[in-house]
């Protein structure tokens, strides 16, 4: 119901995940998912945090976890209310800065990134919204399964996620340039190709033709 995979293409709630992301914000993209009655907002008033990264996110998140509330028997609103306000704490924790603009514009701001980069970061937010069963989802979901708070779900979802073969990819892919950049694209791949290594970024079984989301 939330995200499916259809002939190569990513679909959220039947929507083509390729197109929303070419207008449409994060905020967008939760109200869809979420099914919310009204707009979605990841503001949270206050000063930004003091200690800013990946540290400072595992540490709010399992501050949050340690006296976060069940789920079970809590309605939709409240749900959604706590929701918005965990992405944006998370955001915060990560760098976000200013008040009363998306998020990405704020995540720009925080990272010192000019328009360009903002509009990038939305379209890539609207992108990887959601997975259907990838990981790092199904993790998030087990644990709200069982009535566990948001915030400690969250973070079951983002300890998954820091797994090499999963979001810490990432890290696979900026080596990987940073060899072709020392060596040549064509010496790299031969290299991978004759030691029997994978590379990086390619071959994911759910698009045997590319993803769709790298293109966009």
């Amino acid at each position: 119901a939330l995200s499916t995979f259809h002939r190569g293409r990513l679909l959220f709630r039947g929507q083509d995940a390729v197109a929303l992301a070419r207008s449409a914000s994060l905020e967008d993209l939760a109200a869809l998912l979420w099914a919310t009655q009204g707009p979605v907002d990841f503001q949270v008033p206050g000063p930004p945090p003091v200690e800013q990264g990946r540290v400072a996110a595992f540490t709010l998140l399992g501050g949050l976890a340690a006296t976060g509330l069940a789920t079970s028997g809590r309605t939709p609103r409240v749900l959604h209310e706590e929701g918005q306000k965990l992405v944006g704490q998370l955001a915060n924790a990560l760098g976000a800065q200013g008040p009363r603009q998306a998020l990405h514009l704020r995540l720009a701001k925080g990272w010192q990134q000019g328009p360009a980069a903002a509009e990038l970061l939305r379209a890539a937010m609207v992108l990887t919204g959601d997975h259907e069963l990838t990981s790092s989802a199904f993790a998030t979901r087990i644990a709200a399964s069982t009535g566990a708070s948001l915030p400690a779900s969250l973070l079951a979802g983002l300890c998954t996620f820091s797994g090499p073969r999963h979001g810490d990819a990432s890290g696979q892919i900026r080596t990987l340039l940073a060899e072709v950049k020392q060596c040549g694209a064509d010496q790299v791949v031969e290299r991978h190709l004759l030691a029997g290594i994978a590379l990086p970024g390619f071959g994911h079984h759910l698009y045997p033709e590319g993803d769709p989301r790298a293109r966009a």
